[in-house]
């Protein structure tokens, strides 16, 4: 914005806002640039965190457990 109002000529004694002056030279606003961008990511993120909370719920599978070792070593739970 400083290099705007340099170019111009409006100094910060004429009382001319920086809306006031993006508005005269038809530019876009960079803070609302920023503010746009920061949107778009904070809604990126909500739909990925969404989305990885639904894969995970979707492959969610019971906890596994070794074969229990039996007295004659085959993990099959049965004994010869």
């Amino acid at each position: 914005m400083k290099f705007v109002r340099r170019k111009t000529k409006y100094t910060w004694q004429d009382y001319k806002t920086n809306e006031d002056i993006t508005s005269e030279l038809k530019l876009n606003p960079v803070v609302k640039k920023f503010q746009n961008y920061l949107n778009k990511l904070i809604h990126h993120v909500q739909r990925m965190a969404t989305l990885n909370y639904e894969m995970s719920t979707m492959w969610e599978t019971k906890p596994r457990t070794a074969p229990q070792k039996t007295i004659n070593g085959t993990g099959t739970g049965y004994e010869a």
